[in-house]
């Protein structure tokens, strides 16, 4: 908690506003974890209303089975999650990922319909979990290019209309990419992966 309330520290000095956190490894006791977890989020917020810090916090959802293995994790219990953390008063938010949501198997348009009360921050990432045996099987932030992976260019293409369409006008929402590059020129490599994403490449800014 240490290390979390330095960050808030450096956010004010540096005039940010939003923070994110993970909710940390899946355990033997989800139940207690989730009371752990209520009351770390808490104390987070008591402590940036100490310093006058308006800050947005937001919860990145992750995969609870395969690479991360945290307890949330599922779309359902995050949702759950944040209404707690709401009715207590604390506005907690939420980011969703397209592979973090693949990686439980659930549908990311859907998972979105459910925590858009709470969401307008969503990463864009591709996952490969076809086959376990292969060295790059689970959350490793490969590029849209790679085969057998969940996250074509064209299937984020669908994502993005469906995205348009939950988000309407003025309704917030912040679209990140999060690839690494495994090549040895990045800037070649980031300019290649934007260019296959017409649909955000070419929307203006």
């Amino acid at each position: 908690m240490d290390v979390h309330k330095s960050c808030l520290d450096e956010m004010r000095d540096n005039g940010l506003r939003q923070f994110m956190i993970c909710s940390g490894k899946i355990g033997p006791d989800p139940d207690g974890q989730l009371r752990a977890l209520e009351a770390s989020v808490e104390e987070l917020y008591t402590y940036a209303a100490g310093k006058n810090l308006p800050v947005r916090i937001l919860l990145e959802l992750c995969d609870s089975t395969m690479d991360a293995r945290h307890l949330l994790g599922p779309t359902s219990r995050c949702v759950s999650f944040v209404e707690t953390m709401r009715a207590r008063g604390f506005p907690l938010e939420l980011t969703m990922d397209t592979a973090h949501v693949a990686e439980e198997g659930e549908d990311f348009l859907e998972a979105i319909r459910a925590t858009k009360p709470y969401c307008n921050h969503v990463h864009f990432a591709n996952c490969l979990i076809s086959d376990p045996a292969n060295p790059l099987y689970g959350d490793k932030h490969l590029g849209f290019e790679y085969p057998d992976t969940v996250w074509s260019p064209t299937a984020l293409a669908d994502v993005f209309a469906g995205l348009e369409a939950l988000y309407p006008g003025d309704d917030e929402l912040r679209i990140a990419l999060e690839v690494l590059c495994r090549e040895d020129d990045p800037y070649a490599y980031f300019d290649s992966m934007w260019a296959s994403l017409p649909f955000l490449s070419k929307r203006p800014l």
